[in-house]
């Protein structure tokens, strides 16, 4: 989907469609930026000492058809160390930001990546939105697909959390998000 608003472009990658049986004049469509595209890239065993912002994500952004945009001068007077066993692109992406402390702005028109300092970006004016003031309504959705309740615990030689876990299982379940606001004092 290309969305024009004035003069900024920003593409859209369509990833569901729903229609309702009645009305058949009527879609409801889910889509995700462009941006999303670097999540089907993957990125195994990299390691590297002493890489600046550039120099990382240019590596990050090989396998793909992205390139890098601006990125603050400053991100490139600091050195950092990465590892990464298996991850996807986007998400090393977000890791290449998290630890710069950088803001991504996507160029999805020109597929390009930006990184900006957080103070460079925006004026806070103090607005706050609130419902009945400035929101007229709120929703909330849930998707099963980003749920998780179990985590299943392996280690080197067989090491195992059996001994220190309350139940004496290698998992541990994790259920207060069906639970909320439930809470135990």
């Amino acid at each position: 989907i290309k969305s024009k608003v004035g003069s900024k472009v920003e593409y859209f990658i369509i990833n569901k469609i729903d229609s309702s049986g009645s009305d058949t004049e009527t879609m409801s469509i889910h889509a995700w930026s462009l941006g999303w595209e670097l999540n089907d890239k993957k990125v195994r065993m990299y390691q590297e000492d002493s890489l600046n912002a550039t120099q990382v994500l240019t590596d990050a952004l090989s396998p793909t058809i992205w390139g890098i945009g601006f990125i603050d001068p400053s991100f490139d007077e600091v050195f950092r160390r990465f590892e990464i066993s298996s991850s996807t692109v986007l998400d090393f992406v977000f890791k290449i930001a998290e630890t710069f402390k950088a803001i991504i702005i996507w160029d999805t028109e020109n597929r390009l990546i930006n990184l900006y300092k957080p103070e460079s970006i925006g004026v806070n004016r103090g607005l706050r939105a609130s419902y009945g003031k400035y929101l007229k309504t709120l929703e909330k959705s849930s998707s099963t697909d980003e749920q998780v309740t179990k985590l299943s615990v392996y280690g080197y030689q067989e090491l195992s959390i059996n001994r220190v876990n309350p139940t004496g299982l290698n998992f541990i379940e994790n259920f207060s998000y069906f639970l909320f606001p439930f809470q135990r004092e």
